[in-house]
């Protein structure tokens, strides 16, 4: 990858970050330290917005899967669990 490739996706990497933040898909606090069951996911979702600068084309309804499969990788599990009992 040439350094102006390179320099072209990081600005790519920082405008979803700052999407995903806005529009309350999850929140990434660090893109240098995401979390690896994030990473392929976020990876292709760069992929997808950078497309036309590479010769390819865009998808929204592919960026929409991406988002909410990221939602859903970010999801709270349910905390319960067996109910702890203290005699006393």
């Amino acid at each position: 990858m040439s350094d102006e490739d390179a320099t072209a996706l990081d600005g790519y990497i920082d405008a979803e970050v700052a999407e995903l933040n806005q529009d309350g898909t999850t929140y990434i606090a660090d893109p240098d330290d995401l979390d690896d069951g994030l990473f392929v996911t976020f990876s292709k979702l760069v992929a997808n917005a950078a497309a036309e600068e590479f010769g390819g084309v865009s998808d929204e309804n592919k960026a929409q899967l991406l988002r909410n499969r990221i939602r859903v990788l970010t999801r709270q599990t349910p905390g319960y669990g067996p109910q702890q009992v203290d005699y006393f």
